[in-house]
């Protein structure tokens, strides 16, 4: 989606510190609750404690780990036209509340030079202490999907029934978030196997041993080409995260053995 020309950025006003609220929630429910007003009293506290005039909060319900893209999303669209316009930062309360999803901040990023502020996380003000802090919250996301199947799995051994006998609007939309949970296991699987056998398999030849190891479609199905072709671009793009946590990882680890040694130097290091 492409901004209107008059979203092109603008320098800051010299009148003072201004800024734009956005705040996101996963669903309905949270928007009527807690979640939304505690985000919104964290971008108030902020906004009078560094007197920043804000231009407006917007509000949004919207899930944060899907692969939607930043400016698909209406309200943080109008958040970023604003932002660009006026030459001022997003504040918003964590940097959650942007997205759960490493690669679409990425893309966002690479794309965009605006400022977000994450009032709670202000440790977090350079885009790679916030694309961490977005790996952190996709992680713990995709933890959280395998701990509730692995409880939906008890529950069914267990004999007890899953599901609301009386179906409403509430209960279709609760059965989708379990399809998307049971999908990401799945793509977590061909992720897995993929990376057993070599990313430069053929997507034929991934089919033939899918279907060897017995992992079935979300329909139970065999595999075809045509079948696997988006959960294959999700799988890839998996490991991709995976391959990007795993550098991240070893720069850290480089970097705290290179900030022992430099202690070790110290005249007094091991007197205390």
């Amino acid at each position: 989606m492409i901004l209107p020309p008059s979203y092109r950025r603008r320098e800051p006003s010299s009148e003072g510190l201004i800024g734009v609220g956005y705040l996101r929630v996963s669903t309905d429910a949270q928007a009527r609750g807690v979640g939304v007003e505690a985000q919104r009293a964290a971008v108030e506290t902020y906004s009078r404690e560094t007197d920043t005039h804000l231009l407006e909060i917007i509000e949004e319900s919207h899930t944060a780990t899907d692969g939607t893209p930043l400016l698909e999303r209406p309200g943080f669209q109008r958040a970023l036209g604003l932002a660009l316009q006026s030459g001022c930062p997003i504040l918003v309360s964590r940097m959650d509340r942007v997205s759960r999803n490493l690669r679409v901040f990425r893309d966002f990023s690479q794309s965009f030079d605006v400022v977000i502020i994450p009032v709670c996380e202000v440790d977090v003000l350079e885009r790679p202490g916030q694309r961490a802090r977005i790996a952190e919250a996709e992680a713990t996301a995709r933890i959280k999907y395998v701990n509730q199947m692995a409880v939906y799995d008890r529950m069914r051994a267990e004999g007890k029934m899953l599901g609301n006998p009386n179906p409403s609007e509430l209960a279709h939309r609760q059965s989708a978030k379990a399809r998307q949970s049971f999908a990401g296991q799945r793509i977590e699987k061909i992720a897995t196997v993929i990376e057993e056998v070599g990313v430069d398999i053929s997507r034929r030849e991934l089919v033939d041993e899918l279907n060897r190891r017995g992992i079935a479609t979300g329909h139970g199905r065999e595999w075809t080409p045509d079948r696997l072709k988006r959960d294959h671009a999700a799988a890839l793009d998996l490991i991709e995260w995976r391959l990007d946590e795993r550098a991240k990882a070893e720069e850290e680890r480089a970097a705290q053995e290179a900030e022992q040694e430099e202690m070790r130097k110290l005249p007094m290091f091991g007197l205390f």
